[in-house]
């Protein structure tokens, strides 16, 4: 035999010493029968092991920033042009100073409203935040206090201002409501799904000049209604085209400038607002504009090299700050509330945070969540938890409407939202856009991010990311869209010690808030199931990317167990169970419309359909 070769030999003799692992063991078994506590059996079928926050994640990925030198293509928001110069009548100018505090235009509304004032057909490129509604909504008023003699609500629309959702048509109602004190005989009016049509009948017959509303709705009335007289129909006005078009609204919008083109008797003046002039949006305006003027403000008329540029370049506010943070998937959650909590709930930064994610369960879950960990964990009061909000399809139009309301006045406070609340919508004072999951279209990206830093104020953003989502930060940057790096130490760091006074290790911080929500998931079943459902949508969220994104999204990315930790679920993934939805059975053609002349559109339909309730009025409670 050679001399390589070793024997594995184990003596019989009993007198060797157990090995100190076996001593551990019955040290600790002595321990506990000294100290008298009785073990609580687990039956190893229910057993559920902890893991660890900071274990067995995925690597940080580094980002080569010296390839990234920031290029931004950037707006310059407000010009020096004094309100004095604009060429409207004294009333007008006195209302913007008073009622909208208008000092200056923004560069936008100087390069535009001269446009209008003209009668030109206008097609106007801004970012999002620049001012566009003002854009249009100036003009108008002025054009329509001049008609002699004056207009009466008599007379029907003058103007049809058509948006993709109901918030940003209530929204644009309220800036003409104010805009129209100066000018009292001119009266805005709202038709947006959700309404009863039989109230929308009613408003109509009584009188509207200028018509805001959604395509489905003015379609339905422009069909049905036989007191909608469009005959002086002088603007026509598509605000957010992009979303639009995004939605799957242009053989709707197409069929309603065919009607409108059918039954006017005047010229016609066309808008055409979008933060992006892409192809499809050119083909809308060649059916709907005449020889329109293009206005952009990321374009400057003094430099030539400009002038090259693709008109449908993303431009951002230069008032904005972007970030992003690396967080692996075990750590979303406690990364997400702590960030929350230290921005808007802590006596030294006060401020006023809008949460996107891509599905309305999860909306719902972190919502409800996150108002028991400010009330139970952090201790905060009643009155802090009602100013966390959400805004999502699934509600109803009362609920999003006054959610809207609420949440402008407040001056801290999160808003949980789905892309409901993406484009459009003017929400003051708005300090932090967080993007818990990127955006599949690089649009949205900066439509969300646009929430913040309007007409001149300063903002900042943050977008989650997964590390293994790293080259969403190239597609971003093949667009000028460069965003600074946020460490996930410094975001824990930042967010944990805020809160937490006691000389612990950051570490054990992030864990004891992740064990309370975990340990509430097991005690409380309604937010356990609310947990399971936001864990499937998410995993279905990752489905729906376009093809363009595929390699960086996918649901193989995913590393199951990791996920349903960043819901506070325990159990492994296998054991989870989705709960079917509940398909509802097809109505014959005949029930399709009832006999009142209401359509029948499903009561969770986000941007058409009767509603069951008045808005802002509640029946009277027959017991008293």
């Amino acid at each position: 035999m050679g001399d390589d070769i070793v024997l594995n030999l184990q003596t019989d003799d009993t007198s060797v010493k157990p090995k100190k692992k076996n001593k551990e063991i019955a040290k600790k078994k002595e321990d506990g029968k000294r100290s008298g506590k009785k073990r609580k059996y687990i039956d190893p079928k229910d057993f559920v092991p902890i893991s660890s926050l900071f274990e067995k994640n995925p690597e940080i990925p580094t980002v080569n920033q010296d390839d990234n030198i920031s290029t931004n293509t950037k707006d310059v928001t407000f010009s020096s042009d004094a309100l004095e110069d604009l060429s409207v009548n004294h009333k007008l100018k006195g209302n913007l100073k008073d009622q909208f505090k208008f000092n200056s235009l923004t560069k936008i509304q100087m390069l535009s409203i001269p446009c209008l004032l003209k009668g030109s057909d206008v097609m106007i490129k801004s970012p999002t935040g620049s001012g566009k509604t003002m854009c249009y909504a100036i003009p108008i008023v002025e054009k329509l206090s001049s008609i002699n003699p004056p207009v009466h609500r008599s007379n029907g629309p003058y103007v049809v201002v058509l948006v993709p959702t109901r918030e940003l048509a209530l929204q644009i109602f309220n800036i003409f409501q104010d805009l129209c004190k100066s000018s009292i005989n001119i009266v805005p009016g709202l038709l947006v799904g959700g309404e009863k049509c039989k109230a929308e009948k009613s408003r109509i017959r009584k009188g509207i000049n200028v018509l805001i509303s959604t395509p489905g709705r003015l379609n339905y009335h422009m069909k049905e209604t036989a007191s909608l007289d469009l005959q002086n129909l002088q603007w026509l006005v598509l605000d957010e085209v992009d979303r639009l078009l995004d939605m799957g609204f242009l053989a709707t919008v197409t069929e309603v400038v065919k009607q409108l083109d059918e039954r006017r008797t005047t010229d016609r003046q066309t808008v055409i607002l979008s933060a992006t002039l892409n192809s499809d949006v050119k083909t809308l305006s060649k059916l709907s504009m005449n020889d329109p003027i293009i206005v952009d403000d990321s374009l400057d008329v003094h430099d030539p090299a400009t002038k090259k540029r693709k008109v449908d370049t993303f431009t951002l506010p230069e008032s904005l700050n972007q970030m992003y943070v690396f967080v692996p998937s075990k750590l979303r959650l406690i990364s997400l509330f702590g960030f929350l909590a230290s921005k808007s709930f802590v006596e030294k930064s006060k401020n006023k945070v809008i949460v996107f994610m891509t599905n309305k369960a999860s909306v719902q879950f972190y919502e409800k969540l996150f108002k028991l960990v400010l009330k139970e964990k952090y201790k905060l009061s009643e009155k802090s938890t009602q100013k966390v909000f959400q805004l999502q399809g699934g509600q109803n139009q009362q609920e999003r409407f006054e959610t809207y309301k609420k949440f402008q006045l407040i001056s801290n406070g999160v808003l949980f939202c789905t892309d409901v609340a993406a484009r459009g919508l003017d929400i003051k004072n708005v300090d932090w856009i967080v993007q818990f999951s990127c955006p599949q279209e690089i649009g949205d990206y900066c439509h969300k991010v646009g929430r913040t830093a309007r007409i001149g104020q300063q903002g900042s953003s943050l977008m989650f990311l997964q590390p293994s989502e790293k080259d969403y930060l190239e597609k971003l940057s093949a667009q000028s869209i460069i965003l600074s790096e946020y460490t996930l130490d410094n975001l824990l760091k930042d967010s944990l010690d805020s809160f937490s006074s006691k000389k612990m290790k950051i570490e054990d911080k992030a864990t004891e808030i992740q064990n309370f929500v975990e340990e509430t998931l097991v005690k409380d079943k309604m937010q356990h199931k609310l947990a399971v459902a936001a864990y499937f949508s998410f995993i279905q969220s990752y489905s729906t990317y376009p093809s363009v994104m595929k390699g960086i999204f996918h649901p193989k990315k995913l590393h199951l167990g990791h996920t349903a930790k960043s819901f506070g679920l325990r159990e492994a993934p296998g054991k989870l169970k989705e709960e079917p939805k509940k398909v509802k059975p097809m109505k014959d053609e005949k029930e399709k419309k009832k006999s009142n002349g209401r359509l029948n559109i499903p009561a969770d339909d986000v941007y058409s359909g009767p509603r069951t309730k008045k808005f802002g009025k509640k029946k009277p409670n027959k017991g008293n």
